[in-house]
């Protein structure tokens, strides 16, 4: 009973930004062929120096102080050799408290039909943050980001989520494999 009392007030909770069009440089909306890119010249051409574009997009995201957004991603991991099923997931992610709200649409037949993860609220009994799983049966768990059970549906935890996160995570090893000679990005 008490999960049908709070899951509104988490969903009013979670941040909820407007949905715009792609601007353009000149604050124009652009639409862009198939098979066109469209470069900003302001940053470091990516395929010539894709190792200087990433930190000038880490930058930029830093400077425009980015609070929150909200996405739809799609994902499929190879994990421990075995290929899982495609993933469609609706995000809303907020920078302070770090939180990340996901709600999958596909597979449907999925048990976990949405997860909640607040930092710093929801401890366990070792003091860190929990994550509130939500199933298709109506039960509320409360699950470790990074335990063994999550590492058996994604490579990373949802304590770790997040553009800036994952574009910080990219530089480091495209910053380590160029230091050895050894970055190639197509």
């Amino acid at each position: 009973m008490r999960l049908l009392l709070t899951l509104p007030l988490c969903l009013l909770l979670v941040p909820s930004y407007p949905h715009a069009p792609l601007a353009g440089i000149d604050g124009a909306t652009q639409k862009v062929p198939p098979g066109q890119m469209v470069f900003d010249k302001s940053l470091p051409n990516p395929s010539t120096d894709p190792v200087g574009f990433l930190e000038s997009c880490l930058q930029r995201y830093d400077d425009k102080k980015i609070q929150g957004y909200s996405l739809v991603f799609q994902k499929q991991e190879r994990i421990d050799g075995e290929q899982k099923p495609l993933e469609i997931v609706m995000v809303r992610y907020r920078e302070q408290p770090h939180s990340v709200y996901f709600h999958w649409s596909q597979p449907p037949n999925r048990d976990v039909r949405s997860a909640l993860y607040v930092e710093g609220d929801n401890q366990g009994s070792d003091g860190k943050s929990r994550v509130k799983v939500f199933t298709g049966f109506g039960l509320k768990l409360d699950k470790a980001p990074d335990g063994s059970e999550a590492k058996k549906y994604s490579r990373y935890a949802m304590n770790t989520f997040g553009l800036r996160q994952t574009m910080a995570r990219v530089l480091q090893s495209w910053q380590a494999a160029r230091a050895k000679n050894e970055l190639n990005v197509e």
